[in-house]
């Protein structure tokens, strides 16, 4: 898990938090007082952790060509209507529930207890702040509701242009969505991005290595999957599918 994603994570929890302290306060379980202050020290960290998030933002930026945000968004805003009719919620290689290490938010807890409703109406307060409209879309992404999963990585990545989860998702959902050559080229170019905003992002090179076995293309489908497996992201149980995915690409290489 990278650190950017645990000030993800943190600061998502921040805004449960505070949005639980209004509750509390309406329902008499918190006094004015006591509001007002837990209402403080949370807003408090809400900004510390919005600059330490801002400055890893800073970093990736400045190392973006200055058309990066004209050149994905070009082929979204074709995508986005291509996938009112074609979605689907499987993935062509039947990918396991919950995907790999980095592609889940592992807070136990914390955002398990948040229901989807709790979720929307958080970001619809706090439409700028990314974290937690991140795990909601994420949330989505992992139960297959991918046109709610797309709204919300949309509206990150009109935040955030080099988000590394928003553009590999919606990579992937751009990808499964059959929406022809033009919506495989867009996909490939989210998920090349991502990689770019985030080297070595294990759900960005699956996701990649599958299209490229999609298009026949076994010498680079293998050189991205070897990464994979050298991230230390695949565990036991993702191991045979890798393997499989592996064998298909050698096959697409030997013919």
């Amino acid at each position: 898990m990278t650190n950017r994603r645990q000030l993800e994570e943190q600061r998502a929890q921040v805004l449960v938090d505070l949005s639980e302290i209004e509750v509390q306060r309406q329902a008499g379980e918190l006094s004015e007082a006591d509001a007002t202050e837990l209402a403080a020290k949370y807003e408090s960290e809400a900004t510390r952790l919005d600059d330490e998030l801002s400055t890893l933002s800073d970093s990736v930026e400045t190392s973006r060509p200055p058309s990066a945000r004209v050149w994905w968004l070009s082929g979204i805003t074709v995508i986005a209507l291509i996938l009112i009719g074609y979605l689907v919620t499987q993935s062509i290689t039947d990918r396991p529930e919950g995907g790999f290490a980095t592609g889940n938010l592992e807070t136990g807890r914390d955002l398990d207890s948040v229901s989807n409703e709790e979720m929307e109406a958080t970001v619809a307060q706090f439409p700028d702040i990314l974290a937690m409209r991140a795990a909601l879309a994420r949330r989505y992404f992992e139960q297959g509701d991918f046109s709610a999963a797309t709204t919300h990585y949309l509206e990150i990545l009109d935040r955030d242009p080099n988000h590394p989860e928003a553009l590999a998702n919606l990579g992937w959902i751009t990808f499964v969505s059959n929406g022809g050559e033009e919506a495989d080229t867009a996909a490939e170019n989210l998920l090349e991005r991502s990689l770019q905003a985030l080297p070595g992002n294990p759900d960005a090179l699956f996701f990649l290595a599958n299209l490229q076995l999609d298009k026949g293309n076994g010498v680079e489908a293998r050189s991205l999957l070897e990464e994979l497996l050298a991230s230390g992201a695949v565990n036991d149980d993702d191991r045979p599918l890798i393997d499989d995915l592996l064998a298909q690409a050698d096959r697409l290489a030997s013919q």
